[in-house]
């Protein structure tokens, strides 16, 4: 009588794994680069996003203060921030703060509502259209108008850029650019 063979055991060979170690790498190649894009974009989103609910929050501020509420460049990449920058680039981070005197400026004593630290490696520039090109600040009024109008560019070189649209109304709107920041 013939001895029985015993059942051989199935598994992958080297070989095998080494083509599908092959084939998810390139996989990875391939999607690692859009990855990267995608969320290049939604840190322009993001900070687009935030700087429109700091307005939003200063112009309800004035309001319901009844006074003006300031918004103004700072560089808050320490993580604080007690001044504003005195330039018109937002790519730093930003305050918003009470302006008591209505100056449209930090004074020492007025109180600081938020501090909004940047987002990592995007720039964010007013364009030429509007005043916000040569104001250092966007003021709230109690009556939600705005005192600068414009619209600011969030950019990070090789993605669509955001541009965040500031009317003196107080209308607040983002939109992608035409093209890619360079």
């Amino acid at each position: 009588m013939p001895t029985a063979q015993p059942a051989r055991l199935r598994g992958f060979t080297l070989i095998e794994l080494l083509v599908a170690i092959t084939i998810f790498a390139i996989g990875v190649a391939f999607a690692v680069p859009s990855f990267t894009s995608l969320i290049a974009g939604r840190r322009l989103t993001t900070a687009a996003a935030n700087l429109r609910a700091d307005i939003s929050y200063a112009r309800i501020e004035a309001t319901r203060r009844g006074g003006s509420i300031g918004v103004c460049p700072a560089d808050v990449r320490s993580g604080t921030a007690s001044a504003c920058a005195g330039s018109t680039d937002w790519s730093n981070g930003w305050l918003v703060y009470v302006d008591t005197n209505s100056s449209g400026s930090l004074d020492g004593g007025e109180t600081i509502l938020r501090v909004r630290p940047p987002e990592k490696v995007v720039t964010a520039t007013p364009t030429s259209e509007g005043t916000l090109s040569s104001v250092q600040n966007v003021d709230a009024r109690p009556t939600g108008e705005l005192t600068a109008s414009g619209r600011i560019r969030f950019c990070k070189p090789g993605v669509t850029g955001t541009e965040l649209v500031i009317g003196m109304s107080g209308s607040l709107r983002t939109e992608p650019t035409s093209s890619n920041c360079s």
